[in-house]
């Protein structure tokens, strides 16, 4: 087993500057953290991420994003669940479709394992800018019976050559603004990640929520300051059992809370 590598000084002056889709905060290749209270929206963040990169969208909370046409989205939630969030951010983003945009679900695999199947989705995966989101990372490795694994789930994927958005949550107790210095929860997660962006609440008595960004590789975190957002329910012209119309959450993007966008 080879153990270290050496490097020519001068490979590193050759290699090409890091790609990214959303600059400084979601790279074409690397691992991007999406963590978060239970509750505060991070996976209706995260779905509105990825529905944006497949749909050709031009920006993301603010900052300018380029697409991609590959997005393969491993969901933990109801099948049910998506599909309103679906229609919801159809309705309010004015689309009829989005193309090039994926689910894969896992309900109750059995005599599986977790790297492998993860492994299989990205093997069905083709073209270049590929995106493959988790979420979240804790529910699907406890569904292959195993939530220890997450560590090991980590290190595969920072191994792949494509851009992975892993959903995770919070510990009880890590609450308020946090850190990259706080979140003990993300241990390997925090370290591996290219970026860690945190979804909070801080207002009391304001709907608004803020994204922070708790780390970036290769790029300054103070140029990115903390933005506010908040969630709108949207009807997604569909009607339940009961006779209701169905409705989810989109979040909308309100503005940075200090200094100029990059």
């Amino acid at each position: 087993m080879k153990w270290v590598t050496l490097m020519d000084i001068n490979k590193p002056l050759q290699e090409p500057l890091r790609d990214w889709f959303v600059y400084g905060l979601v790279p074409a290749s690397g691992v991007v953290a999406l963590v978060g209270d239970h509750g505060v929206g991070t996976s209706f963040v995260t779905f509105d991420l990825a529905a944006r990169l497949a749909s050709g969208s031009r920006q993301w909370m603010g900052h300018k994003l380029k697409g991609s046409s590959n997005v393969v989205y491993i969901c933990t939630d109801k099948c049910a669940l998506m599909v309103s969030r679906v229609l919801a951010w159809l309705e309010e983003n004015d689309r009829q479709s989005i193309d090039g945009f994926y689910f894969a679900f896992c309900d109750y695999p059995k005599e599986k394992d977790v790297c492998e199947f993860i492994a299989n989705v990205i093997t069905q995966m083709s073209g270049h800018d590929k995106v493959l989101v988790i979420d979240s990372l804790e529910v699907l490795c406890a569904r292959f019976g195993d939530s220890k694994r997450k560590h090991e789930v980590v290190r595969m994927l920072a191994q792949m050559d494509l851009c992975v958005i892993l959903v995770d949550y919070l510990e009880p107790g890590v609450v308020g603004f946090p850190t990259i210095y706080n979140v003990e929860a993300y241990d390997l997660l925090a370290y591996t990640a290219d970026s860690v962006l945190a979804i909070h609440s801080p207002y009391r008595n304001d709907i608004a929520r803020c994204l922070s960004v708790l780390k970036t590789r290769d790029v300054d975190p103070n140029r990115f300051p903390p933005i506010k957002f908040r969630m709108e329910k949207v009807d997604t012209g569909r009607v339940d059992n009961f006779g209701q119309s169905a409705s989810s959450l989109v979040p909308v993007y309100v503005s940075a809370l200090q200094g100029d966008q990059p």
